[in-house]
């Protein structure tokens, strides 16, 4: 049979102290006459007499039993009320308690465990007594009222605490699935996961209702240590001495390791390893409860981080000041309501929640750009840029693993969105990067917009992608076709002072955006284009299109060819003497990654460009030393395009705090990315296009060959740019 102990607390008449009773006994002592004079001498008296509290377990278990048993004293000191606590009543039917309690005259009963949701509400039916469950808000009635406790908000304090203060690894170990555990378990790796992502939360189960098995609480907790845990989030009232013993054993053995409490105050007893505890006050709770018998006393009561019911334990000295202002801050953004923290009561919904907070502990990165064909080069520098930026930091941001997985589009349509679905549907890919060729990048943002996955374009400029009907999921980083040729326009006509103009560029999407955009503001800025050349995609033998131009009737050429292409248009101009006479204008990709081979037959030309090495900033020499020091030389615009494109997606994804489960949050992230790069300052626009400078460089020999030099900036350039 279980024991009970009965502790007695009268309030008594005026001339006398408050003495509380305690002690085992078979009986309670008889208290009527006391409690009688009280009731005839004070009409203030409550109504409420009697008030038991059943616990499962001991009252003294530094736990769940104690915290209830020590709150419901406390409440009946404060109202002069008859307390009597009913322990070790374990968990099987408590019905003849209960029973016995209502015979005896008791008004209230607590009933201070989840696994006596049903029957106490039974009994209050049977008996006419008020009862007190917990986690049950469908039992409320007349005579029911039940105890919510908000436990994963304090939980996720516990969480920004441990994920801060973590190697990378902590362990959640329960006693059992019930509702508040399962409240504490999703709230503390909520906590966790907003601070380090990239954490790995363990969860075990030692068995069911284990709520006093310390053997099989150590020899979980062995485990989740022995997988890497340093900090041990523990639920398990008895089960929780089974905990700490593991953590002193392996710190002991050269571990270092740390206990954070549900239920209780153990500081006196274990500080070696105690980081903090759950407490919980039931006092104020309780006191309503009795106070609203006679009126409205079947509701929900919560217990929550606004009240002060609920709490952690002071942190230990030690614990470092911005750590401890962190756990300040996420209290004040759960106060504020700036931070909701899930509401999971049953086992199956918290599984689910912890296997999406795991999956969203690494980003996984699909970079899709040609490596195989005619484009290779151009791809293989983007991906050098993606690369050279995440091995920067170690391919983490804020904690949270990067995985880069790269695919070939070989620059065609097709293998593209081949590559692109075996991305998403496969490797399961958050989001996409890269895209060297306009070719490929409108059916990719049509893919990316019925797939709904984010697409950040690196390099391809066409300008559908980010114009009137542009996707939500499509951002560029890159300047769109014609978004520098349009500066470029009106400088040449406006600064440089050329009145006649002939455009030379290939037969396609690009050549045609880009010249078109140069023509129209030359136009307006007063110039004339007298003649449209239009070699076919790929000509290096441009004689049958320049005999078509009188140089003596032109102030300059507007030129958009890229590769060896760009070279030998450059070789032919001066064989046919167009140049040095003719002033030559072009967008910064008619010398990318060919300056050199093209030498002095460059010297003089002119070019819009988003990028130079030549430029001053800080940004800029950072990215030149960690490129010289990887690669050595000097990075080219693809490179710097695909580092770019690595700083824009690292910021949003820190943004989110690594978690991209949400993709409208990460859209959001994208949108209002802001930075200083080494191309100088960066932002988005309405319509997911980069807004950037365009530099106007000239270039010039030297005694090392030739490089560029900046002329002239033209800042916060957007794709309708017009002077």
């Amino acid at each position: 049979m279980k024991r009970k102990t009965f502790i007695l607390c009268m309030l008594v008449v005026a001339g006398m102290v408050l003495a509380a009773c305690g002690g085992a006994a078979e009986e309670a002592p008889a208290a009527a006459e006391p409690v009688e004079e009280v009731a005839a001498e004070e009409e203030a008296a409550p109504t409420v007499l009697k008030v038991a509290v059943a616990i499962p377990a001991s009252q003294t278990d530094q736990g769940w039993n104690q915290q209830g048993a020590d709150s419901a004293i406390a409440m009946a000191n404060n109202l002069g009320l008859e307390i009597e606590v009913a322990e070790n009543l374990g968990y099987g039917d408590i019905t003849p308690v209960l029973r016995d309690l209502a015979d005896r005259g008791f008004d209230m009963v607590i009933c201070h465990a989840s696994g006596y949701q049903t029957v106490c509400p039974e009994v209050a039916a049977e008996t006419g007594m008020h009862v007190v469950v917990v986690e049950n808000p469908g039992a409320v009635s007349d005579l029911v009222a039940d105890v919510e406790t908000q436990a994963q908000e304090v939980s996720y304090l516990a969480g920004v605490l441990a994920g801060k203060l973590t190697s990378g690894t902590v362990g959640v170990v329960v006693s059992g699935e019930p509702p508040t555990w399962n409240f504490m378990t999703v709230g503390f790796a909520e906590g966790v996961a907003s601070v380090n992502p990239g954490a790995e939360v363990l969860y075990s189960v030692i068995g069911e209702a284990a709520y006093e098995d310390a053997a099989g609480a150590k020899r979980v907790t062995e485990a989740q240590l022995a997988a890497g845990a340093d900090i041990i989030f523990g639920m398990g009232d008895g089960a929780s001495f089974g905990m700490v013993q593991a953590i002193q054993e392996h710190n002991a053995s050269g571990g270092e390791a740390w206990f954070i409490d549900v239920i209780g105050d153990k500081s006196a007893d274990y500080s070696d390893v105690l980081l903090t505890s759950v407490l919980w006050d039931y006092t104020n709770i309780y006191t309503q409860m009795v106070n609203n018998i006679g009126g409205d006393y079947g509701q929900v009561y919560t217990m929550d981080v606004a009240s002060g019911d609920v709490r952690l334990l002071d942190l230990p000295d030690w614990v470092p000041a911005d750590i401890a202002q962190a756990v300040d801050d996420a209290k004040a953004a759960i106060l504020s309501g700036d931070v909701s923290v899930s509401a999971v009561s049953d086992s199956g919904v918290m599984q689910a929640r912890l296997a999406s907070l795991k999956s969203a502990g690494s980003v996984k990165v699909g970079v899709l750009n040609p490596t195989t064909g005619g484009l290779a080069i151009f791809g293989e520098q983007s991906n050098s840029g993606i690369r050279l930026f995440f091995a920067s930091v170690d391919h983490k941001v804020g904690g949270t693993p990067v995985d880069l997985i790269f695919a070939d589009t070989a620059g065609d349509p097709q293998q593209a969105l081949d590559q692109a679905r075996r991305l998403v549907e496969e490797e399961e890919v958050d989001f996409l990067m890269g895209v060297v060729n306009s070719a490929v990048v409108v059916p990719m943002a049509e893919y990316a917009d019925t797939a709904q996955v984010p697409l950040l374009i690196v390099i391809g400029g066409a300008t559908a992608a980010t114009g009137p009907e542009r996707s939500p999921y499509v951002f560029r980083v890159s300047m769109a076709n014609g978004q520098q040729d349009r500066p470029l326009g009106w400088y040449a006509a406006s600064e440089l002072g050329l009145g006649t103009a002939a455009t030379f560029a290939w037969d396609f999407l690009v050549g045609a955006e880009r010249a078109d955009a140069f023509t129209s503001i030359f136009v307006e800025a007063g110039g004339d284009v007298v003649s449209e050349q239009k070699p076919p995609l790929g000509t290096v033998d441009y004689g049958p299109f320049i005999s078509q131009v009188d140089p003596t009737e032109i102030d300059g050429i507007y030129a958009f060819f890229a590769g060896p292409g760009a070279i030998s248009f450059l070789q032919q101009l001066g064989e046919f003497g167009v140049t040095p006479s003719v002033q030559i204008v072009a967008s910064g990709y008619l010398t990318a990654g060919v300056l050199d081979a093209m030498g002095e037959t460059a010297i003089g030309l002119v070019q819009a460009t988003q990028y130079t090495p030549v430029l001053e900033n800080l940004e800029n020499a950072s990215f030149l030393s960690l490129y010289d020091g990887d690669v050595g030389g000097e990075p080219g615009v693809y490179v710097e395009e695909g580092y770019l494109g690595g700083q824009v997606a690292s910021a949003a994804i820190a943004a989110v705090n690594g978690n991209l489960t949400d993709k409208e949050a990460f859209l959001g992230a994208l949108a209002s990315v802001t930075l200083d790069t080494p191309a100088g300052p960066f932002r988005f626009d309405d319509h997911g296009q980069a807004v950037r400078n365009t530099y106007i460089t000239r270039v010039v020999s030297t005694d090392d060959g030739v490089e560029h030099e900046v002329i002239d900036t033209i800042e916060d350039v957007a794709q309708t740019w017009a002077p």
